[in-house]
């Protein structure tokens, strides 16, 4: 059984559960993701992915892949519901501010979302 899914851009993943690298379309997951959700997060790797590799810094296009990445943790904190814990990790590689941001846990809360910062 599932109790934490982890969400963080890396080189052709984005998910991890146990410790192993997968998607949200993976038959271990203890919810399912529609094809567009599916579709979002693969591309949000593979921007991630694009953006490791070049030279320099764009920071604006790491502001939107992180916005991104929040946004897809969010998205499947509502698929996994209250029981499963999602944790966001931000790009520590992007720029120099985020190498200090902590981890994300996304919470539901009533209506709307918050997030708190873990250690």
């Amino acid at each position: 059984m599932c109790n934490a899914i982890h969400i963080y851009g890396d080189y052709g993943c984005g998910l991890w559960l146990d410790g192993v690298g997968t998607g949200l379309d993976d038959n271990d997951l203890p919810f399912s993701a529609s094809p567009e959700l599916c579709a979002r997060f693969e591309a949000w790797v593979d921007d991630y992915s694009s953006l490791m590799v070049k030279d320099g810094i764009d920071e604006e296009a790491w502001m939107l892949n992180e916005q991104e990445g929040r946004a897809l943790a969010r998205e499947t904190k509502k698929l996994a519901g209250p029981d499963i814990e999602v944790i966001y990790g931000p790009c520590r590689e992007s720029m120099n501010d985020y190498i200090s941001m902590p981890n994300e846990v996304m919470e539901l809360n009533r209506e709307f979302w918050t997030l708190y910062a873990c250690g």
